[in-house]
Protein backbone atom coordinates (compact mmCIF):
# COMPACT_ATOMS: atom_id res chain seq x y z
CA UNK A 1 0.00 0.00 0.00
CA UNK A 2 2.74 2.25 0.80
CA UNK A 3 4.75 1.64 -2.61
CA UNK A 4 1.44 2.20 -4.50
CA UNK A 5 0.74 5.40 -2.87
CA UNK A 6 4.39 6.47 -2.98
CA UNK A 7 4.15 5.82 -6.76
CA UNK A 8 0.78 7.83 -7.79
CA UNK A 9 2.08 10.70 -6.01
CA UNK A 10 4.97 10.35 -8.01
CA UNK A 11 3.36 9.83 -11.26
CA UNK A 12 1.19 12.93 -10.85
CA UNK A 13 4.17 15.43 -9.79
CA UNK A 14 7.30 13.77 -11.08
CA UNK A 15 7.81 12.54 -14.19
CA UNK A 16 11.43 10.69 -13.03
CA UNK A 17 11.23 7.09 -14.38
CA UNK A 18 13.53 6.24 -11.50
CA UNK A 19 11.01 8.03 -9.14
CA UNK A 20 7.94 5.89 -10.63
CA UNK A 21 9.53 2.51 -10.46
CA UNK A 22 11.92 2.29 -7.19
CA UNK A 23 8.50 2.49 -4.87
CA UNK A 24 6.64 0.31 -7.14
CA UNK A 25 9.48 -2.23 -7.30
CA UNK A 26 9.31 -1.87 -3.11
CA UNK A 27 5.71 -2.56 -3.15
CA UNK A 28 5.63 -5.71 -5.12
CA UNK A 29 9.39 -6.90 -3.22
CA UNK A 30 7.41 -6.16 -0.10
CA UNK A 31 4.17 -8.03 -1.04
CA UNK A 32 6.29 -10.96 -2.25
CA UNK A 33 8.07 -10.82 1.75
CA UNK A 34 4.08 -10.46 3.08
CA UNK A 35 3.23 -13.56 1.35
CA UNK A 36 6.15 -15.43 2.15
CA UNK A 37 5.81 -14.63 5.78
CA UNK A 38 2.39 -15.73 5.98
CA UNK A 39 2.86 -18.86 3.90
CA UNK A 40 6.63 -19.74 4.27
CA UNK A 41 8.29 -21.97 6.18
CA UNK A 42 10.70 -19.39 7.95
CA UNK A 43 8.50 -15.62 8.43
CA UNK A 44 11.67 -14.38 10.74
CA UNK A 45 13.65 -14.67 7.30
CA UNK A 46 10.98 -12.34 5.59
CA UNK A 47 10.99 -9.88 7.90
CA UNK A 48 15.36 -9.52 8.13
CA UNK A 49 14.96 -9.41 3.92
CA UNK A 50 12.00 -6.58 4.32
CA UNK A 51 14.35 -5.06 6.74
CA UNK A 52 17.14 -5.04 5.10
CA UNK A 53 15.46 -4.16 1.53
CA UNK A 54 13.80 -1.10 3.30
CA UNK A 55 16.30 0.38 5.46
CA UNK A 56 19.66 -0.03 2.91
CA UNK A 57 18.36 -0.60 -0.34
CA UNK A 58 15.39 1.30 -0.72
CA UNK A 59 15.76 4.55 1.41
CA UNK A 60 19.43 4.87 -0.21
CA UNK A 61 18.32 4.45 -3.76
CA UNK A 62 15.19 7.20 -2.84
CA UNK A 63 17.87 9.41 -1.21
CA UNK A 64 20.19 9.21 -3.97
CA UNK A 65 17.37 9.27 -6.93
CA UNK A 66 15.57 12.27 -5.33
CA UNK A 67 16.39 15.79 -3.79
CA UNK A 68 18.30 13.76 -0.67
CA UNK A 69 17.39 15.97 2.29
CA UNK A 70 15.74 18.76 -0.17
CA UNK A 71 13.05 15.87 -0.79
CA UNK A 72 10.77 13.92 1.24
CA UNK A 73 13.07 11.12 2.34
CA UNK A 74 13.98 12.53 5.60
CA UNK A 75 10.55 11.74 5.97
CA UNK A 76 10.78 8.29 5.01
CA UNK A 77 13.79 7.95 6.90
CA UNK A 78 11.56 8.66 10.28
CA UNK A 79 8.74 6.17 9.16
CA UNK A 80 11.27 3.51 7.73
CA UNK A 81 13.20 3.88 11.39
CA UNK A 82 9.25 3.39 13.55
CA UNK A 83 8.10 0.23 11.33
CA UNK A 84 11.87 -1.12 11.61
CA UNK A 85 11.60 -0.77 15.83
CA UNK A 86 8.22 -1.83 15.98
CA UNK A 87 9.69 -5.07 13.84
CA UNK A 88 12.13 -5.86 16.30
CA UNK A 89 11.82 -9.22 18.45
CA UNK A 90 15.39 -10.45 19.31
CA UNK A 91 17.58 -8.24 21.54
CA UNK A 92 20.46 -8.46 18.94
CA UNK A 93 17.82 -6.64 16.10
CA UNK A 94 18.77 -3.29 17.89
CA UNK A 95 21.42 -2.90 15.46
CA UNK A 96 19.35 -2.75 12.30
CA UNK A 97 17.98 0.56 13.59
CA UNK A 98 21.45 1.65 14.55
CA UNK A 99 22.84 0.46 11.34
CA UNK A 100 19.95 2.69 9.28
CA UNK A 101 20.83 5.66 11.49
CA UNK A 102 24.44 5.52 11.03
CA UNK A 103 23.50 4.75 7.18
CA UNK A 104 21.06 8.09 7.14
CA UNK A 105 23.55 10.25 8.44
CA UNK A 106 26.25 9.21 6.29
CA UNK A 107 24.13 9.92 3.13
CA UNK A 108 23.20 13.55 4.60
CA UNK A 109 27.07 13.67 4.74
CA UNK A 110 27.86 12.39 1.46
CA UNK A 111 25.21 14.99 0.28
CA UNK A 112 27.02 18.07 1.68
CA UNK A 113 30.62 16.53 0.84
CA UNK A 114 29.65 15.28 -2.93
CA UNK A 115 26.82 16.98 -4.34
CA UNK A 116 26.89 15.36 -7.36
CA UNK A 117 25.80 12.26 -5.38
CA UNK A 118 22.47 13.56 -5.14
CA UNK A 119 20.44 14.09 -8.27
CA UNK A 120 19.34 18.29 -7.86
CA UNK A 121 16.37 19.38 -9.35
CA UNK A 122 14.68 23.03 -8.89
CA UNK A 123 11.97 23.43 -6.65
CA UNK A 124 8.69 24.12 -8.86
CA UNK A 125 5.18 24.23 -7.92
CA UNK A 126 5.21 20.35 -8.64
CA UNK A 127 7.78 19.50 -6.64
CA UNK A 128 6.16 21.74 -3.22
CA UNK A 129 3.26 19.13 -3.82
CA UNK A 130 5.16 16.38 -4.06
CA UNK A 131 6.46 16.77 -1.00
CA UNK A 132 3.20 17.77 0.58
CA UNK A 133 2.20 14.87 -0.96
CA UNK A 134 4.86 12.28 0.63
CA UNK A 135 4.34 14.25 4.05
CA UNK A 136 0.92 12.90 4.19
CA UNK A 137 1.49 9.49 3.56
CA UNK A 138 3.95 9.80 6.02
CA UNK A 139 2.21 11.11 8.48
CA UNK A 140 -0.96 9.23 7.86
CA UNK A 141 1.32 5.89 7.85
CA UNK A 142 2.48 6.94 11.35
CA UNK A 143 -0.64 8.01 12.51
CA UNK A 144 -2.32 4.36 11.59
CA UNK A 145 0.85 2.26 13.55
CA UNK A 146 0.21 4.53 16.39
CA UNK A 147 -3.22 3.95 16.59
CA UNK A 148 -2.71 0.36 16.66
CA UNK A 149 -0.74 0.33 19.36
CA UNK A 150 -2.52 2.63 20.95
CA UNK A 151 -5.13 -0.30 20.76
CA UNK A 152 -3.14 -3.09 21.50
CA UNK A 153 -1.69 -1.02 24.94
CA UNK A 154 -5.34 -0.47 25.62
CA UNK A 155 -6.27 -4.52 24.87
CA UNK A 156 -3.68 -5.53 27.00
CA UNK A 157 -4.42 -2.83 29.76
CA UNK A 158 -7.69 -3.59 29.97
CA UNK A 159 -6.86 -7.43 30.21
CA UNK A 160 -4.33 -6.61 33.26
CA UNK A 161 -7.20 -4.84 34.75
CA UNK A 162 -9.87 -7.82 34.74
CA UNK A 163 -7.11 -10.08 36.11
CA UNK A 164 -7.11 -7.95 38.93
CA UNK A 165 -10.65 -7.41 39.59
CA UNK A 166 -11.93 -10.94 39.33
CA UNK A 167 -10.92 -14.76 39.60
CA UNK A 168 -9.50 -16.41 37.05
CA UNK A 169 -11.20 -19.36 38.40
CA UNK A 170 -14.80 -19.00 39.38
CA UNK A 171 -14.92 -15.19 37.38
CA UNK A 172 -15.91 -13.52 41.06
CA UNK A 173 -14.28 -10.28 41.99
CA UNK A 174 -11.08 -10.43 44.26
CA UNK A 175 -11.10 -9.69 47.52
CA UNK A 176 -8.52 -6.22 47.07
CA UNK A 177 -11.08 -4.96 44.67
CA UNK A 178 -14.30 -5.01 46.75
CA UNK A 179 -11.93 -3.60 49.88
CA UNK A 180 -10.85 -0.79 46.85
CA UNK A 181 -14.55 -0.10 46.32
CA UNK A 182 -15.71 0.13 49.67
Amino acid sequence: VFGSLMTIVNLIFKPGLVTVLLPLAAAVFSGLLFFYALHGQRPYVAKILFLIFIDFIFFPLGWITTAGSLSSMPYYSVLFLIVTFLLIEYQYEYAVPVLFMTFAIFLMYAEIRWPSLVSRYEPTYSTTFTAVGHYIIVAAFIGIIFTILLQRFMDVQSGFERNHTRDELTGLYTRSYGIKEL
